[in-house]
């Protein structure tokens, strides 16, 4: 399916206000570091956005747009809230940076349907996005929610609901809506997801009810103000800094959602590289996991010792933490991480895994990345590394080759020397196979498209620079 799953517990950012330098780039760096953990809904100030024409007052401060432009592009997934139908240009815009979802609010500020928008127009717009990237905010009464949930369902896969604070203190999993939520996504057939988002200032009394709702089904999210708790003197609280903390602790609900059936409370963690692959399993709980979070690095309990394994911190390979994720059954968490090292090895010996070594592009590409560093005397791979002008006919030719093949071991036969050629280039830039499959990622989530036509100019500057081949292979 291409239904976009999102963490069931989400940091939300109530505002992206910030005023100056300083602001601006701590706010980025903390989204960025929150988009660890899940996917991170930030509500933005849909006038700002309007107002783009007017400069900030310091010439370095990015404006409002550019900020939550380069949000998207810097955090490993987020939604935005509140984009006016009007504004749906702009949303097609984040989109194509990487916006996961864009959640359009077509209310007016009394909470009632915006008379200015005709439904039908409403739903012009809507469809012209893909409809698991789309969602709408709901207004507060129930009736009028699920009205609008089974209206625009067809163009919509994603429905926010803001709950709002309790004065009598009652319980939040008592809200009509909690109980509707799960009820609505099965009605669908799961083709909807629902997102509940708490009040900022959460009291750490409603751990139970944030958990509640985030495990009430794969299609229904909690989200909840980013608040950590380090056990830093320095920093004790890891918090937005445009947005006062609440006393709910995040990992204290995030670790509420995983379970276990290990007597020890133990949680299965796999840890994968960059690219996916496997380098080991490991165990976690929750103040690993807190350490985990607040360092950015690979942190893990060690059942021998009984303590802390603070990956690389007597070895030097160390790990610097990417992104943490639940599996589908909440038993498993998954680890990717950044391994470093010389070599960049997990296992205690010594190989990149714990199932030997790596294999295929992964191995190619640490295999140049060696010979960049030292290559044994007559390494081809160096002359490469050394001669731009050879590399660059090389892998001209090579593709040259590939088009012309016709059986399918000569096909990939010559596919395997266009990667190596390939990746040569990229390790000589210094560029890797993470940024490549990055920037595959990021244009896999473009809704808009070029026509792709060939460049005929290309074409022929290919035919003049192989007029004259390498004579050696």
């Amino acid at each position: 399916t291409d239904q976009v799953r999102l963490t069931m517990l989400v940091p939300g950012i109530s505002t992206i206000s910030a005023t100056t330098l300083e602001q601006q780039n701590a706010l980025v760096d903390f989204i960025v570091h929150m988009s660890i953990i899940g996917s991170v809904s930030i509500r933005i100030n849909t006038s700002c956005i309007e107002d783009n024409d007017k400069p900030p007052t310091d010439s370095n401060l990015l404006t409002y747009p550019n900020l939550v432009q380069r949000i998207v592009q810097e955090a490993l997934s987020c939604s935005i809230e509140d984009i006016s139908i009007q504004q749906h240009v702009f949303a097609a815009k984040l989109m194509d940076l990487g916006l996961k979802v864009a959640i359009f609010n077509i209310q007016d500020v009394s909470g009632s349907s915006n008379e200015n928008h005709d439904v039908a127009d409403i739903r012009d717009v809507l469809s012209t996005f893909p409809r698991t990237r789309v969602g709408l905010v709901l207004p507060s009464d129930v009736s009028a929610a699920v009205a609008m949930v089974n209206q625009y369902r067809d163009v919509a896969g994603h429905f926010l609901y803001r709950l709002e604070e309790t004065s009598t203190g009652g319980s939040f999993s008592d809200h009509p809506i909690v109980n509707l939520a799960s009820k609505l996504v099965k009605a669908v057939d799961h083709s909807i997801e629902m997102h509940i988002s708490f009040p900022q200032n959460l009291p750490a009394s409603a751990l139970d009810d944030v958990v509640h709702v985030a495990t009430l089904s794969d299609s229904v999210h909690a989200i909840i103000p980013p608040k950590i708790t380090t056990n830093e003197v320095d920093r004790p609280v890891l918090a937005s800094p445009l947005q006062p903390a609440c006393e709910l602790d995040l990992v204290e609900a995030w670790v509420g959602c995983i379970k276990t059936d290990r007597a020890d409370g133990m949680f299965t963690t796999v840890v994968c590289d960059e690219h996916g692959v496997c380098l080991g399993l490991v165990y976690s709980n929750k103040e690993s996991i807190r350490v985990a979070l607040v360092e950015r690095r690979g942190v893990y309990w060690s059942r021998s010792r009984g303590s802390l394994w603070r990956k690389g911190e007597t070895s030097g390979h160390q790990q610097r933490l990417l992104e943490v994720r639940l599996d589908c059954d909440r038993d498993a968490l998954r680890f990717s991480v950044l391994q470093t090292g010389e070599p960049a090895a997990f296992c205690h010996l010594m190989t990149r895994t714990c199932w030997g070594q790596e294999q295929g592009l992964q191995k190619l590409e640490s295999l140049l990345k060696e010979r960049k560093r030292a290559a044994p005397e007559g390494s081809y791979t160096a002359r490469l590394f050394g001669d731009p002008d050879l590399l660059k006919k090389k892998l001209l030719e090579e593709v040259q080759e590939l088009v012309e093949a016709q059986e399918p071991d000569h096909i990939a036969a010559e596919a395997a020397d266009v990667m190596y050629f390939l990746l040569t280039r990229c390790v000589a830039a210094g560029v890797g196979l993470r940024e490549v499959e990055a920037h595959l990622d990021r244009r896999s989530l473009k809704i808009t498209r070029r026509p792709g036509h060939a460049k005929e100019w290309r074409t022929k500057d290919a035919e003049q620079i192989l007029a004259a081949k390498p004579t050696d292979k």
